[in-house]
């Protein structure tokens, strides 16, 4: 028996289908010629590290535990290795002696900060403001540091600071003498101290206060909390660089959003206290003699930002909530 097949298809559609699979073929067979040669553009000038892929780099040698994944390809290509993330180039250094070449010998060259991309988008309202989002230690970044030090952390400063900080622990004692047999949130508790006291250094009054609800969907700790969500959210610009700008995930957006909401808490009060002026120079917070200085709005707000987003506020917190449990237990 003679079993005959029949197909509908002409040589034509054939050839217009193997035409259409070839394109898409050629296409990413380039793509992988153009990433590897990126990628092995001068290799040789770079410290030893690991093969890394087209496309993908070694993000799958980091895997979900890159502080012990490192710590292992350390052992084999030396202390001071190249890696690429997606198709960013990060050099790691993993021993004693290499961190002092990178942040003391050759400090001045090694300066530069890898800024969150959400945050160079044009007209950002951080970047090159606060002194945490500087790309470059250039002028304006000495002028912010400058400040900081003689303003915030010198010893003088240090000492003037003692009486608040008082106050603020004993006002949580007393609130928490309030709450006497009933559950209480510490953290929040301690976190609404630790808050005032830096908003008092930066502006002399009081930003949230222990009432603030916990569940409560807006407000200075709610905003400040998605903030900092948002800006550790992985974005694809950070893998693969020629995306940066784009805000394809949205994030630059929301971050302003919060981000004007947050300076809507204290932007009145420097308002108000540029329109009365310094009344006896070199005296009052740290608003004061940034507006004796000249700084702008744009710049204190970054400047506020700053120091609320990466103020020491968080450890201490943990700090205080772990040394309360060994003290309940």
């Amino acid at each position: 028996m003679v079993l005959v097949i029949k197909t509908t298809m002409n040589p034509t559609t054939l050839a217009t289908g193997d035409t259409n699979l070839f394109f898409p073929l050629l296409l990413l067979l380039l793509l992988s010629l153009i990433t590897f040669k990126l990628f092995s553009t001068k290799r040789s000038s770079l410290p030893p590290g690991p093969f890394s892929w087209p496309i993908v780099g070694n993000l799958f040698q980091i895997g979900k535990n890159p502080h012990i994944n490192l710590a292992k390809l350390a052992q084999t290509h030396g202390p001071l290795m190249s890696l690429r993330f997606g198709s960013r180039l990060v050099i790691v250094g993993s021993s004693r002696e290499v961190a002092a070449e990178i942040l003391k010998t050759h400090d001045r060259l090694l300066s530069g900060r890898c800024i969150p991309d959400p945050l160079k988008v044009n007209d950002s309202k951080l970047h090159n403001l606060g002194i945490g989002f500087f790309d470059e230690c250039d002028n304006n970044w000495k002028n912010v540091k400058s400040m900081y030090k003689g303003v915030l952390f010198s010893a003088k400063a240090m000492d003037s600071q003692v009486s608040l900080r008082e106050k603020k622990v004993m006002e949580m004692v007393r609130y928490l003498a309030t709450k006497e047999g009933q559950v209480v949130n510490l953290k929040e508790i301690v976190f609404t101290t630790a808050f005032n006291i830096l908003s008092n250094i930066l502006l002399s009054v009081d930003l949230t206060d222990f009432e603030e609800s916990e569940g409560e969907e807006e407000g200075l700790k709610v905003w400040l909390r998605k903030f900092v969500e948002v800006a550790g959210t992985p974005q694809l610009a950070d893998l693969y660089p020629v995306f940066a700008g784009w805000d394809l995930q949205g994030m630059y957006k929301r971050m302003m959003k919060l981000f004007d909401k947050i300076c809507d808490s204290w932007i009145n009060i420097v308002k108000q206290k540029r329109k009365r002026g310094i009344q006896i120079l070199g005296q009052g917070d740290f608003t004061d003699a940034l507006i004796e200085k000249g700084f702008s709005d744009d710049q204190i707000n970054a400047i506020f930002m700053v120091s609320l987003y990466l103020s020491p506020v968080y450890p201490y917190i943990n700090a205080c909530i772990y040394s309360y449990s060994g003290i309940c237990k």
